[in-house]
């Protein structure tokens, strides 16, 4: 267990409310995610962190090719799974977006009476 998973988890076993700021490289809000995403090794795309909310978080992995070439029709990837997983769905406009170096922000689908936020931008 990391650090971060360790002290999320303390105050829910104490029975106190938790306020969690993320701390990092970007300058993104925690309700959105993480924006710059990360290299998967082997650098043919990238990976996204969601929000949190039900004291967990998701990712996404994006490839990028979609991202240099945008595909003609809307794509919809699948979270990883913490017992359960979320959808978004990224239009080639959104796909354009990333591409001329915005940051787009994807609300998922609800699973388990819940959604993640997902802040997205091509790291680097």
């Amino acid at each position: 267990m990391n650090r971060r998973k360790f002290l999320i988890r303390i105050p829910g076993l104490l029975g106190l409310p938790l306020i969690i700021q993320q701390i990092g490289c970007d300058s993104e809000s925690s309700l959105y995610g993480s924006g710059n995403g990360s290299n998967d090794t082997d650098n043919t795309s990238f990976t996204i962190t969601s929000s949190l909310n039900g004291n967990h978080t998701h990712t996404v992995k994006i490839s990028y090719s979609d991202v240099e070439n945008p595909p003609g029709s809307s794509k919809t990837l699948t979270s990883s799974s913490t017992g359960h997983t979320h959808q978004i769905t990224l239009s080639p406009t959104d796909y354009q977006a990333l591409k001329d170096g915005n940051t787009i922000i994807k609300t998922s689908t609800v699973e388990s009476g819940h959604s993640h936020s997902f802040s997205i931008k091509v790291p680097g």
